[in-house]
């Protein structure tokens, strides 16, 4: 792990890809994460105020499930990660942008970019994971000054970070073996039935 880093952070600053092959991931990941840190930046407010409506929630879980099963039934999957350009680079990052929406999954929507852009289904996920790292690390640094000391100090903070990350990585893991082998229509599926519930629910509150 720590040679990869190493490596990340050469290739990225002296631009040798040839020498570094995983410096070409991390600049394309430093790339794909500027849209998104952007977009959150820009709009956080209207994220978390106005499209925080449980109608806007379901059109968005539906409709981007939709667009991962069309995404991932016509992509030709030939990419691998070592085949990408800046091209597909912006694409995945436009679509992690889009992920400000409430009920946009990010995971998902960057795996449907990478398979628009013709990416294997293991590769597009695993991209998406590591594409994860600066952003969720980001965001957890900003996040962090609302945080009161007494709460970080606690035990039962630690040990909830702590069984997140080991069940992160278990997730990761076993989602990058399935995919191997099998398609997202499961997670389509999951996505379609929670939008109907979501909107089940709202009617029946609306009508109440």
């Amino acid at each position: 792990m720590i040679s990869i880093i190493n490596e990340f952070i050469q290739g990225v600053f002296t631009f040798s890809f040839k020498d570094y092959p995983n410096g070409k991931i991390g600049f394309l990941i430093i790339i794909a994460t500027i849209p998104g840190a952007l977009f959150g930046f820009i709009f956080e407010r209207q994220a978390a105020g106005i499209l925080r409506q449980p109608i806007v929630i379901a059109i968005t879980v539906f409709v981007f499930g939709i667009i991962l099963y069309l995404s991932d039934k016509y992509s030709k999957k030939q990419k691998r990660i070592s085949d990408m350009n800046l091209l597909d680079c912006l694409v995945i990052g436009i679509s992690q942008a889009i992920a400000i929406i409430p009920g946009v999954s990010r995971s998902g929507i960057t795996i449907t970019g990478g398979l628009i852009r013709n990416f294997k289904r293991e590769e597009a996920a695993r991209f998406s994971f590591l594409l994860s790292t600066p952003l969720i690390t980001g965001a957890a640094i900003l996040e962090s000054r609302h945080l009161d000391l007494t709460v970080v100090a606690n035990p039962i903070f630690f040990s909830g970070v702590f069984t997140s990350a080991v069940f992160g990585f278990l997730s990761i893991k076993y989602l990058l073996i399935y995919v191997q082998k099998s398609s997202y229509t499961v997670f389509v599926i999951y996505r379609v039935l929670l939008a109907a519930l979501i909107l089940f629910v709202y009617m029946q509150r609306a009508s109440g």
